[in-house]
């Protein structure tokens, strides 16, 4: 997978879990005003006298209920979506996690070949090295770029879960 794709397919999966936490905040909201009305029309009906109010108020009471039952179904649909959502993200900055240790571990070991290559091309007998430098330092700037791509998708991804109400996981450190 490009890193372009792998972007689009995070910022997708973060666009699914934000949409997810906001429907789940409006559905709560919804059940609550539903489990208000219910009460408020169970009172009335208990309260009056007439019986044609009393049918009045548990209609009411009933469709308050089957809206509420109606909120039940999409909350947990959304939470289906929220979940997965989720679950890709965290699968996903696990495995940035991992590429960004295999890179730091790599990054100073291409340090060194590039040094000893340049001293061995600084040497008359080492003219061969001269060639390998471009592919070595080429080879280490797309190192660098995947190692700042996957920092910056852990970023994005730690920000969004973050702003869903999770408390702060930081865990890399950059070195």
């Amino acid at each position: 997978m490009t890193m372009e794709a792998l972007f689009n397919n995070v910022e997708n999966a973060i666009a699914q879990y934000e949409q997810a936490c906001e429907q789940e905040e409006t559905l709560y909201d919804m059940m609550r005003d539903a489990e208000n009305d219910m009460n408020r029309y169970s009172s009335q009906a208990s309260s009056s006298e007439d019986a044609s109010d009393q049918r009045a108020a548990l209609e009411q009471m009933r469709a308050a209920a089957l809206r509420y039952q109606q909120c039940q179904n999409q909350l947990q649909q959304v939470q289906a979506a929220k979940s997965q959502a989720l679950r890709y993200l965290q699968a996903t900055r696990s495995e940035l996690t991992n590429v960004i240790t295999s890179i730091e571990d790599k990054l100073p070991k291409m340090d060194q070949s590039i040094s000893t290559f340049e001293q061995m091309d600084a040497n008359p007998c080492g003219s061969s090295a001269a060639a390998q430098l471009p592919q070595l330092r080429a080879r280490r700037a797309e190192y660098q770029q995947n190692l700042n791509d996957a920092y910056t998708l852990v970023d994005r991804i730690d920000s969004a879960l973050n702003g869903g109400g999770n408390s702060p996981q930081k865990v890399l450190r950059r070195r």
